[in-house]
């Protein structure tokens, strides 16, 4: 919360910035789950905002969670089918969980 006050007092080009700011802010302060939650509602509002998608991924790499990178990765494939790179990430990564099972993903 308080660093939301904080960004309220400068102006921002992009306010979707601000808002990933905020959820780096509740990463570092160990709350992952909101930070989650918070770039989720990010995407669903503003599903082509790839910073967002970045962020999110962070998370779920920081934390093993294969489950939540392939989720986010669909889900960004689905509403934006033009982007060959994170097709082609999700592609990769559903190759490894084919291959070696969800427990040994080669995460970068």
């Amino acid at each position: 919360a308080q660093i939301r006050a904080v960004l309220a007092g400068y102006p921002v080009k992009d306010p979707r910035f601000g808002e990933l700011i905020a959820a780096r802010s509740l990463v570092l302060a160990g709350d992952t789950v909101s930070a989650e939650a918070q770039l989720l509602s990010l995407l669903e509002r503003h599903p082509d905002y790839r910073d967002g998608l970045d962020e999110l991924m962070k998370i779920y790499i920081a934390e093993r969670d294969v489950e939540g990178m392939v989720n986010a990765l669909r889900t960004w494939v689905q509403r934006n089918p033009d982007d060959r790179d994170v097709a082609a990430a999700l592609a990769e990564l559903e190759k490894q969980i084919r291959e070696t099972g969800a427990q040994e993903i080669d995460t970068p």
